[in-house]
């Protein structure tokens, strides 16, 4: 089945975090011939993570639509255009080139299943047919940087690296220059001695989510759980939603924040750490947009709220030596989320 393909662009505001890209693209065909459902577009999603969205159109009447995926029967969100839309998330900047399979079924009256021709795409694939269609320079620019990023993810992870993310860039595509970066480590005003708890340190976790591990000291402090004997760096914090709440209600706990005032706050429980004499709490995933964003943490107790510190993930980038294995990646890292803040920028502008 021959398809026309045209780029759509949106864009979602999600709270504190800056933005979530789907770019779409649309096919011509609602329904193939034969009345089986059909993969009518893909799109893909930059967040905390990556991902592809896949847009079914199935015959009118089914009583439900959607997709396998890696052989998971998952079931679509209808959209408002009449579509349902099925998502495959979590993919690790390494895994642009990782070719994601949906095969769209509809369940009609009766019971009947029908399956459609399957869709395979990769993040890498979607970029290449994005770059072919001559987007505007910001949005071409975030691309290039996309591919980059997830090429100097495959090296330092020696990840399927003869299938190089950026391998269809022009050389000049995938040259670019590390910028200086701001180091905005440093202990906010306070009274160090109003409780037990101290942030020992922070660093950065590169893995399929960017996310911030702080490290806390806290005096006397035996009483927390433990993790359970999960990995640190595997999992977030080792517990279920119940179990999260529950720590957090004993009282001690690290809070973040976008300003220094820590008006608006989220918190994550304290467990121990395998790496560290101390505890740690790791935050949720962050956005490209946020690479350069500074935030806040400190430590509540039920004494009181420990000395804060400032941090970001340029924080981090300033840190990493130029001899580190990670230097590379780090800098690709760095310049995809330049790029992404000015194509936010672009989209302001032109609203």
């Amino acid at each position: 089945m021959k398809r026309v393909l045209s780029v759509v662009l949106s864009v979602i505001l999600l709270g504190l975090s800056p933005v979530l890209y789907p770019l779409r693209l649309h096919a011509e065909e609602a329904i193939s011939e034969g009345g089986v459902p059909v993969v009518a577009g893909v799109s893909m999603s930059i967040s905390a993570d990556f991902g592809i969205h896949f847009y079914i159109r199935a015959p009118e009447g089914a009583l439900q639509v959607g997709a396998y995926i890696e052989e998971e029967r998952v079931t679509g969100e209808r959209q408002e255009d009449g579509s349902y839309r099925v998502s495959f998330r979590h993919l690790a900047p390494k895994q642009m080139t990782v070719v994601v399979c949906a095969e769209p079924y509809c369940i009609l009256p009766g019971g009947t299943e029908l399956r459609g021709e399957a869709c395979n795409f990769s993040i890498c694939d979607y970029a290449t047919q994005l770059l072919a269609g001559d987007p505007d320079p910001s949005l071409r620019a975030l691309a290039v940087a996309m591919l980059n990023y997830g090429a100097a993810a495959q090296r330092y992870s020696a990840y399927n690296i003869r299938d190089l993310a950026n391998r269809n860039l022009s050389s000049g595509d995938r040259q670019f220059e590390a910028r200086e970066y701001e180091s905005e480590l440093y202990r906010l005003a306070g009274d160090p001695t109003q409780t037990r708890a101290e942030i020992g340190g922070a660093t950065l976790l590169l893995q399929s989510r960017l996310r911030f591990k702080i490290f806390v000291d806290i005096e006397g402090q035996e009483e927390l759980r433990a993790n359970n004997g999960a990995p640190a760096d595997e999992i977030v914090n080792g517990m279920t939603p119940a179990e999260e709440a529950a720590r957090l209600a004993e009282g001690v706990y690290l809070e973040l924040s976008p300003d220094p005032h820590f008006t608006m706050v989220y918190r994550y429980p304290l467990v121990k750490c395998s790496d560290y004499e101390g505890y740690r709490a790791i935050t949720d995933g962050l956005y490209a947009t946020e690479m350069s964003r500074v935030f806040y943490f400190r430590v509540c107790t039920e004494e009181g709220e420990s000395v804060g510190i400032s941090y970001s993930v340029e924080s981090y980038a300033a840190s990493v030596a130029e001899s580190s294995s990670a230097r590379r990646l780090v800098e690709a890292m760095m310049n995809f989320g330049d790029a992404a803040r000015a194509y936010e920028a672009s989209l302001s502008e032109n609203a």
